[in-house]
């Protein structure tokens, strides 16, 4: 599942992707999805879910040492 994740954001991006994703991850792609978290973090479409991505930023996807 891990060569779906550019496929993911890109089709979350256009809002084409209604659905969740659940596999491990390794550290450079958890840093993709973090830096696409802190990309959609103030677009207006995101407003919403802008309290569930700055949870998600300090929690699950905070970044690593």
């Amino acid at each position: 599942m891990r060569f779906h994740l550019p496929a993911y954001l890109i089709a979350d991006l256009r809002g084409e992707y209604q659905a969740g994703m659940a596999f491990i991850l390794t550290q450079a792609q958890r840093t993709a999805v973090r830096l696409f978290l802190k990309f959609i973090e103030s677009d207006p479409d995101y407003q919403w879910d802008q309290p569930h991505i700055v949870s998600a930023l300090s929690g699950y996807w905070a970044e690593q040492a």
